[in-house]
């Protein structure tokens, strides 16, 4: 099952691609960021025992989508923000060192995947056609398999996938559900 669950994921990146060939720009910190504590996430993931294709197809998408981004866009512009997640992955990976815990680089990692992930929940507020809607769909119909095969319901095991399905959810709700009650709640579009 998470051969068919990483399959599905990495479909994702394929539209997504596409958008960035034709003039889409994604949000590069939030790229970037999402690559760096994926990765941290992964690694306290594998020191656990616990894996998915969910996480693994992320960081390889990931990686691709960040070399799209430079090659296509040139630099990324880094905010405070930026700073501060890239720092909680830092300091999730220096307490799992120093208490022997992976379970604190995974859930600082994590921690930072949200907060990192406020860019680009920004930008499909102020525009939900920002990114590619078919891409986010298929990531989000990826979420539901993972998370109902969590081989155990540990920290470890189940961590990565809520909270993609958390990320997930926003998404949908940013480019699906807002656009439609503004269209509803807009005089002019009820005449």
């Amino acid at each position: 099952m998470n051969i068919i669950i990483g399959t599905l994921f990495l479909i994702a990146f394929i539209p997504y691609i596409r958008s960035i060939f034709k003039g889409k720009t994604p949000q590069k910190t939030t790229w970037i960021i999402w690559l760096c504590l994926e990765s941290l996430t992964l690694s306290g993931m594998l020191s656990e025992g616990a894996y998915n294709g969910q996480i693994i197809s992320a960081i390889i998408g990931d990686t691709v989508i960040v070399s799209l981004i430079f090659i296509k866009n040139g630099k990324a512009e880094w905010t405070k923000l930026d700073g501060f997640c890239l720092v909680g992955g830092a300091l999730g990976a220096t307490l799992w060192i120093i208490y022997h815990d992976a379970n604190l680089g995974i859930a600082a990692g994590l921690s930072s995947v949200i907060i990192g992930t406020f860019p680009t929940f920004r930008a499909v507020w102020n525009q939900p056609e920002a990114e590619s809607k078919l891409a986010w769909l298929i990531w989000t119909i990826s979420c539901v398999p993972t998370l109902a095969v969590i081989p155990k319901w540990t920290f470890a095991d189940a961590a990565q996938p809520v909270t993609f399905g958390i990320v997930n959810a926003i998404m949908m709700i940013l480019m699906y559900l807002r656009p439609w009650v503004q269209r509803l709640t807009n005089p002019r579009t009820l005449s």
